[in-house]
């Protein structure tokens, strides 16, 4: 057994991921990050509870989080079948078997935490101007739910492509900004600062980065710990 977690170091991740790849680890009890982006031959998927912490409270988990987490269960080139297990309150019970059978719509996320996942693909090289950023904004799951279910992210019913476009570029604008104000960007063309670089390498939120930024040259210790931490994971 092992686990896996945001804290590990680079190192530690491979190890783990490859010792379960190769069969020398068979059981990973892990947060969200190994049910996302990380193609493992896995067979049965358990998730334990559907909330997690999040700003001081507990908060159930997206639909689309649910089911990329459920989606690990019998990757194709791995397995034929698979068997995805769900642990949560008798009152969502309902929702859940509607989720699985295909019955509720699933919608995007990304916009409650879009500025900490621009600021990750500025760091990786993909997006290096609000045009880029539009672009890589049109892109995503979120644009298609946009344009399906306009009201949900409040934008007005029969919007045309401009009205579209037009909300993409303020959405990127703004956060933009918001990560050059907080020294998180470079001004000139758009490329991480340290801190970025930071911000985007331990999946702290854009609020807790922004609350160690100002922090005063040689803050207190009590100074510092008093921050409350934010992560994505």
């Amino acid at each position: 057994m092992a686990f896996h977690h945001a804290g590990l170091g680079p190192a530690d991740r491979h190890t783990v991921e490859t010792g379960f790849r190769d069969g020398q680890i068979n059981v990973i009890c892990c947060t969200s990050t190994l049910a996302v982006g990380v193609n493992l031959p896995c067979h049965l998927v358990i998730i334990k509870n559907t909330v997690t912490w999040q700003e001081g409270g507990c908060k159930e988990y997206s639909d689309l989080e649910m089911m990329q987490m459920l989606g690990r269960a019998g990757r194709p080139q791995f397995d034929d079948s698979a068997t995805a297990v769900i642990l949560t309150k008798k009152d969502r019970v309902v929702h859940y078997e509607r989720l699985v059978q295909g019955s509720e719509s699933l919608e995007s996320c990304l916009h409650l935490n879009l500025i900490d996942h621009l600021n990750a693909e500025i760091g990786l090289g993909n997006v290096s101007d609000v045009d880029s950023a539009v672009k890589w904004l049109a892109g995503t799951f979120l644009f298609v739910r946009l344009r399906r279910n306009p009201t949900h992210y409040n934008l007005k019913v029969g919007a045309n492509q401009e009205d579209e476009d037009e909300l993409l570029r303020q959405i990127c604008e703004k956060d933009i900004n918001l990560l050059r104000e907080c020294g998180l960007v470079e001004t000139d063309r758009l490329c991480s600062t340290q801190f970025g670089e930071a911000m985007a390498r331990y999946y702290i939120r854009f609020e807790t980065m922004k609350a160690l930024v100002g922090l005063k040259a040689k803050a207190t210790l009590s100074a510092t710990v008093s921050i409350s931490p934010l992560f994505l994971i």
